[in-house]
C-alpha cells in the first residue's frame, strides 16, 4: 500500500478508533481518563451534536460513526500549578447564574478558563446533589440534606463538613484553610477560603 500525507502522525495527535454504542464522554473516559474532556475530542475532530452514531446512514460532516478514528490529544508533560494556573484549572462552558449555557460575542458558546472556571466549578459542586448527575453519581454536596432541619450548633457543624469535603474532592484544591458557618432564623450561610494547588485563595460558598 503507497503511503499517503494521512497515514503521517500529528505531533501531539493520535488516532483512536470508536467503539459501537460509546458516546464522545465515554471514549474520553477511556483514553484520557477525563470524561469531561469529551469536549477536547468534539473540537479537535470538528463534531457536531448529537456527535456520534452506530448508523452508517447518518455519515456526514460532523459526524463520528462507529468504527472511525477520531483525533485525540496525546499525553502532554505535566504541567507546573505556579507557570500555568490556567492549564491547571482547564477550560469549561461558561454557566450563568441560573445553571444555562451562555453565548459569547461571536455566537458561540461562552467559556471560562483559569480561576474563573474553578470558581464556576466549586460553586456548582456544592449546589449539585450527589446522584443528580447520572454519569457523576459521587460529584456534588450532602448539604441539601439539611433542608427543613433546625439550626443548631451540630447542624452547622454538619454544614461545614459537607462544604470542606466538597471542595477537598477537586484535585485543584490544595488545602480549605477556613470555614465560616452563620445561622440566621432559617437560613443557614456557609462560606470558605479554599487554597488552590497553585497557591491562590478562592473563597466560595453556599446558603440555604
Amino acid at each position: 500500500m503507497t503511503a499517503t500525507i494521512y497515514d503521517q502522525p500529528i505531533p501531539g495527535v493520535r488516532l483512536v478508533e470508536l467503539r459501537h454504542g460509546e458516546s464522545l464522554q465515554r471514549l474520553a473516559l477511556r483514553e484520557l481518563g477525563d470524561m469531561g474532556r469529551w469536549v477536547d475530542i468534539a473540537n479537535l475532530n470538528a463534531l457536531k451534536p448529537p456527535y456520534t452514531s452506530d448508523d452508517p446512514a447518518d455519515a456526514g460532516p460532523g459526524m463520528a460513526i462507529a468504527g472511525d478514528r477520531l483525533s485525540l490529544p496525546s499525553p502532554t508533560a505535566q504541567v507546573s500549578a505556579s507557570d500555568a494556573p490556567d492549564e491547571v484549572f482547564f477550560r469549561d462552558f461558561d454557566l450563568g447564574a441560573d445553571g444555562l449555557l451562555r453565548a459569547d460575542a461571536t455566537g458561540d458558546l461562552a467559556t471560562l478558563s483559569g480561576v474563573p472556571n474553578l470558581r464556576q466549578a466549586l460553586r456548582h459542586a456544592l449546589v449539585t446533589e450527589p446522584g443528580e448527575l447520572m454519569l457523576h453519581p459521587d460529584y456534588g454536596c450532602h448539604i441539601r440534606r439539611l433542608i427543613g432541619r433546625t439550626n443548631a450548633p451540630t447542624i452547622a457543624l454538619l454544614g461545614g463538613q459537607y462544604v470542606r469535603g466538597t471542595l477537598l474532592s477537586d484535585a485543584r484544591i490544595a488545602a480549605v484553610d477556613s470555614v465560616q458557618v452563620e445561622a440566621s432564623g432559617d437560613v443557614l450561610a456557609i462560606m470558605a477560603d479554599a487554597r488552590t494547588v497553585a497557591g491562590r485563595t478562592i473563597t466560595t460558598g453556599v446558603a440555604l
